[in-house]
């Protein structure tokens, strides 16, 4: 679930990239499930969860790591999102959200507000 608000824009946006990136080639262990969600004053699904079985399948999700910032800060938006991206596979139970963000809430609803749906 990644910030693509405008207070990501310039350096923020470009060390989420290449964290992301270095995360989904490196760190992620064949078989993982795997997606990509952004989030500014909205949220979207960039790449839906799949399972990480290939250096193709990590390129498709390298290639969804946003690179432009814009846009409030949703947060509590881009975690909804990814708790929908996860039920579209499944229960959505025991699934982690990995949450990459400068914090600068500025649209509602925030962490607060959704954290019973997502405990």
């Amino acid at each position: 679930v990644l910030d693509t608000s405008g207070s990501m824009d310039g350096d923020p946006i470009r060390h989420l990239n290449q964290v992301v990136t270095r995360f989904i080639r490196s760190t992620v262990s064949d078989g993982s499930y795997v997606g990509v969600v952004t989030f500014s004053n909205y949220a979207r699904i960039r790449h839906r969860v799949v399972s990480v079985s290939s250096d193709a399948v990590r390129e498709a999700l390298v290639a969804a790591v946003p690179y432009r910032a814009d846009g409030g800060t949703c947060i509590g938006c881009g975690l909804r999102k990814g708790v929908e991206a996860l039920e579209d596979v499944g229960q959505p139970e025991g699934g982690v959200l990995f949450l990459v963000t400068d914090g600068l809430q500025t649209d509602p609803p925030n962490i607060a507000d959704v954290m019973p749906e997502l405990l």
